[in-house]
């Protein structure tokens, strides 16, 4: 996302997987929570739901709509 903040105490070393989510895929998502689920979130919430999504997925026996 183009409006992401790194903290100071992130270590990049440390995550086992990096996803990149774009703000349009970010907005997409958040505008799905609040449409589909009710939840009236920002930006950083769609970005995490999308990250969740890209992970299950992966997963054996997902299907990717």
């Amino acid at each position: 996302m183009q409006e992401a903040i790194v903290p100071a105490i992130f270590e990049p070393s440390l995550p086992d997987r990096r996803l990149t989510c774009s703000d349009d895929d970010a907005f997409n998502a958040t505008r799905d929570l609040a449409l589909r689920e009710g939840l009236f979130c920002g930006i950083s919430s769609g970005a995490a739901l999308w990250g969740a999504l890209q992970i299950a997925w992966d997963l054996p026996g997902a299907d990717r709509p």
